[in-house]
């Protein structure tokens, strides 16, 4: 009954809560299965619906939590983009005809955990522009892409990883083909971007060693007085003390000889008499 509701009405019956819960760890479920996207709409009742009632249905809420897991998995498993693209029913469209898809949410999802793949799979820059068919763009055409916002995503990922690696400017110039232009040639290319990026997490990550203070270095004595006046604070026993001083087990003569000896006394001083 209630998949046959609006999502406004299911949430007012009582029993939605027990029936959420279920669907939603179904939909998760489903993924870990790996069911087909028309399986999973053909068991929500929604195999029929057109877009607009897709969206409007009580069960598109367990339909998006499956999807964004799978497209979370079929990067994990190194799905290609033309079969993301066949499983969604988008492999006849291209360019803004992606975009105005119900299903869009999920291909970008899916780009976008496959960029973070890349960058974990050590694949080169070159690669992964022919992967997006970037390759052999122009400078101007190659930010206008749809498949850019993948790209910098990849690459600045790799930037971080560029850091944490200890490469150099140079290095890190090559790599970006940045190494054999002029420097007006330079500033042109969709690559500065990241090569500023570096540069600027660099300068960040100097600037912040210059400036970093380190703390005083705390004497035995210094420590060992704030432990007495803690102790003294938080009402710890006479028994407690001497323990934690090393002198609960000593003789009378090892006792005065004791380093700890004078922190004993001060407590002594310091703490409240009993009553």
């Amino acid at each position: 009954m209630l998949q046959s509701m609006t999502m406004a009405m299911a949430k007012l019956n009582p029993k939605y809560k027990l029936y959420d819960a279920f669907m939603s760890l179904k939909a998760l479920r489903w993924a870990e299965l790996k069911r087909s996207v028309d399986d999973v709409k053909k068991a929500l009742a929604m195999e029929k619906l057109s877009e607009d009632a897709l969206k409007a249905s009580s069960n598109f809420k367990y339909y998006d939590e499956f999807m964004s897991k799978t497209t979370n998995e079929w990067a994990k498993a190194g799905n290609s983009i033309d079969d993301a693209k066949k499983a969604l029913g988008m492999e006849k469209l291209s360019g803004d005809a992606i975009k105005a898809s119900v299903d869009y949410k999920y291909y970008d999802e899916f780009m976008g955990y496959s960029a973070l793949g890349w960058v974990g799979e050590g694949k080169s820059i070159d690669y992964v522009k022919k992967l997006l068919g970037m390759d052999t763009l122009t400078t101007a055409a190659f930010k206008l892409n749809a498949n850019f916002k993948y790209y910098d995503k990849f690459m600045t990922h790799r930037v971080g990883g560029w850091l944490n690696s200890g490469k150099t400017t140079d290095d890190v110039k090559k790599l970006l083909g940045l190494d054999t232009l002029s420097a007006d040639a330079m500033k042109l290319s969709p690559n500065v971007k990241y090569y500023d990026q570096f540069l600027q997490h660099r300068i960040n990550n100097i600037i912040a060693r210059a400036n970093y203070v380190p703390p005083p270095l705390v004497t035995y004595d210094v420590y060992m007085s704030n432990s007495v006046k803690s102790w003294v604070e938080s009402g710890k026993s006479v028994k407690y003390v001497k323990k934690e001083l090393g002198l609960n087990k000593l003789s009378v003569e090892a006792l005065r000889s004791h380093i700890n000896r004078k922190y004993y006394d001060d407590f002594l001083a310091l703490r409240k008499p009993e009553v």
